[in-house]
């Protein structure tokens, strides 16, 4: 996954030709008073590093892992036992970030010697198509975050709709409509540009430039195509992924607070049944269900944490550029170069990270890679699995015993308390009736003697 950072890549693109094509006068420039100005050499010293280890050493390197990582995941999303709605867009983000890492090593030949000479004619032939393949990759594969953040928000929060809106044929459809606007977006990239040839005085030899054409040097264009990229890539994609991914994280906490509040009533028929009896009792399926959607929306949430991650630079600097003026002259313009080449090196992080996180999160993801890819692996694993679950099992059938058993025992201590208690209450009934009919013996013998007493007198 990478961001509407086609625009960063373009950006950066565009600084580094007009540094090759003036001879260096990008970074040695004249001031306005016709001095020379020449960035600090720590600046210097900065951009060729990020140049050399990012683009020659690291890119090379997360492309190979980001392609095999991204090919597995189309393999295994693309599954029959694997298809869903939600994984048919994960299928999709994986092949545009795979299209993004490829292009975006083809991108960085442009750091090697000798790049310019005429040989390399074809290379800077399809370099603007490579540009707009790896712009519209990118912005393909914000706008796919978004919409399975926005279905899994619908199936999650509103389930009933979901069984009805998410579905795999609206979500091919959908993915569709994403490809087509977003690429479509990205045509004008390739009429930007003109390769031309150029004599160098002093290597004495013919080189190849790319310049920026009359479409690309138009400043309504430059200006309108910027902020439509800035507003539709990079403003409302993060601004709906922080708002439909905090609902999401809500929805996880209420969930499972929700069902630690249900299984309660379990745990406590499971007491009552292991105290009674040895046999064993299962989850019940719609507990067994909770947890695996509770699971995919939480590898969703990291998907997309990971995302804003990885973007939240590129957009900073984005945002800087639209409201300051960017003068290579400076050592703010080197830097603002240097750390390019960082951001767009976390976007291919990006790219190519989904993989560990559909491998650490998802259970079916990993079984289905073993039976896929490692058959051999596949029963040692389910042997493991089952021993874990056993002794899971076991651990937990232990604890609920003596749980139980302290339970019950307290509960005898209890009962044995009160029926002391009872048996002391009725005790003192009986005595306290026993002495109200004294009492009334007593009063009722007095009146007998006084009417007596009254008779005789009489």
């Amino acid at each position: 996954m990478t961001s509407g950072a086609g625009l960063l890549d373009n950006y950066t693109e565009l600084l580094a030709i007009n540094d090759n094509n003036n001879n260096n006068s990008a970074i040695y420039g004249n001031d306005s008073s016709g001095e020379r100005l020449i960035p600090d050499e720590v600046y210097l010293h900065f951009l060729d590093s990020s140049r050399f280890w990012i683009q020659r050493i690291l890119v090379p390197l997360i492309m190979i892992i980001g392609t095999i990582g991204n090919t597995i995941t189309i393999v295994i999303m693309t599954r029959r036992r694997m298809r869903s709605s939600t994984n048919w867009y994960l299928a999709a983000l994986a092949i545009f970030d795979m299209l993004y890492l490829i292009f975006t090593f083809y991108l960085s030949f442009r750091h090697y010697d000798n790049i310019k000479d005429l040989k390399f004619y074809y290379y800077w032939l399809l370099w603007p198509y490579a540009v707009m393949i790896c712009d519209g990759s990118s912005n393909t594969s914000i706008w796919l975050t978004v919409t399975f953040t926005i279905e899994r928000y619908i199936a999650v929060c509103y389930p009933m709709k979901g069984k009805v809106i998410c579905t795999e044929s609206r979500a091919r459809k959908q993915i569709f409509c994403v490809f087509i606007v977003c690429f479509g977006f990205t045509i004008p990239t390739p009429f930007e540009w003109e390769i031309l040839e150029r004599f160098e005085a002093i290597t004495n030899q013919t080189v190849l430039q790319v310049i920026p054409s009359a479409l690309g040097s138009n400043e309504i264009y430059k200006l309108v195509y910027y902020w439509l990229t800035v507003v539709l890539f990079i403003f409302i994609p993060f601004l709906l992924l922080t708002i439909f991914n905090t609902f999401l994280i809500r929805s996880v906490h209420l969930s499972r607070r929700q069902r630690r509040t249900m299984t309660r009533p379990n745990e406590q028929a499971m007491k009552a049944t292991l105290t009674s009896s040895s046999s064993t009792t299962t989850a019940p399926p719609a507990d067994t269900s909770s947890k695996q959607e509770s699971r995919i929306t939480i590898m969703l949430i990291a998907v997309v944490i990971l995302f804003l991650i990885c973007q939240l630079p590129t957009a900073v600097t984005l945002i800087y550029t639209a409201f300051h003026d960017i003068d290579l002259n400076t050592n703010s313009g080197v830097l603002i170069r240097g750390l390019g080449n960082i951001f767009n090196f976390l976007m291919a992080i990006n790219a190519a990270g989904n993989f560990v996180l559909y491998c650490l999160l998802s259970n079916k993801y990993r079984r289905t890679f073993l039976q896929s890819f490692c058959p051999c692996l596949k029963g040692k694993v389910q042997r493991l699995q089952s021993a874990y679950q056993q002794t899971n099992v076991y651990t937990n059938s232990t604890s609920l015993a003596k749980k139980s058993m302290k339970s019950q025992s307290s509960l005898d201590r209890t009962r044995t308390l009160v029926s002391k208690r009872l048996v002391s209450y009725r005790e003192a009934i009986n005595q306290q009736s026993f002495d109200n009919v004294v009492i009334e013996n007593t009063k009722l013998n007095g009146t007998v003697t006084n009417v007596n007493r009254s008779i005789d007198k009489w």
